[in-house]
């Protein structure tokens, strides 16, 4: 996935009410958005990822999104939020997108209602995600998943032309003249 926006640099490691996607710095390692609701409102998870976000400087960016937010349409469709509230977990491509191919960036999605209402399981998991990106083991992931895909797709390649060629070869005969320089190939039984 790439990213929609292009945010500018800010001093800011969290912002508390994020209207705009150019307010996000573009030189943290880690972002956790919250996504709010309409209805639905984690206040206690809200405050303590703000409360981290202040801590983690430039290595985590804590962005808590404003329910009036322009840009909060185009953020929930990025990250294919369907039911919000939710928080989006994303890092920057050192961290997030392998070398091998740069099209791909993998993000954490947490929406799960039953996750997020309890707090101390949802900063775990939270915890857990920046760690794991940091650690660059996402992108690891990532990068052994699309050579994994690569390979397989590969296989099924090579598995099908050579079903192709097994079967040319079972219906046709090949000649060999060489006193005449040619190949011959004909259907099977109509040897010339």
């Amino acid at each position: 996935m790439e990213l929609l926006f292009r945010p500018s640099t800010l001093v800011k490691a969290a912002v508390k009410d994020l209207k705009l996607a150019s307010d996000v710095p573009n030189n943290c390692k880690v972002y956790v958005f919250y996504l709010p609701a309409l209805l639905k409102d984690y206040a206690d998870l809200k405050e303590e990822l703000y409360k981290a976000g202040v801590t983690a400087e430039n290595n985590i960016f804590v962005g808590i999104w404003s329910m009036g937010a322009p840009d909060l349409t185009n953020v929930l469709s990025n990250f294919n939020v369907n039911r919000p509230p939710a928080i989006v977990i994303f890092a920057a491509p050192e961290f997030s997108t392998p070398e091998n191919n740069p099209k791909i960036t993998a993000y954490a999605r947490i929406d799960n209602q039953t996750l997020l209402a309890d707090k101390a399981k949802a900063s775990d998991c939270i915890n857990e995600t920046c760690s794991l990106f940091l650690q660059g083991k996402i992108k690891q992931g990532v990068s052994n998943v699309t050579n994994d895909q690569y390979k397989s797709s590969i296989e099924h390649y090579l598995q099908k032309i050579s079903s192709v060629i097994s079967k040319f070869l079972n219906e046709h005969s090949i000649t060999f003249d060489v006193t005449k320089g040619q190949v011959i190939i004909a259907p099977a039984g109509n040897s010339p």
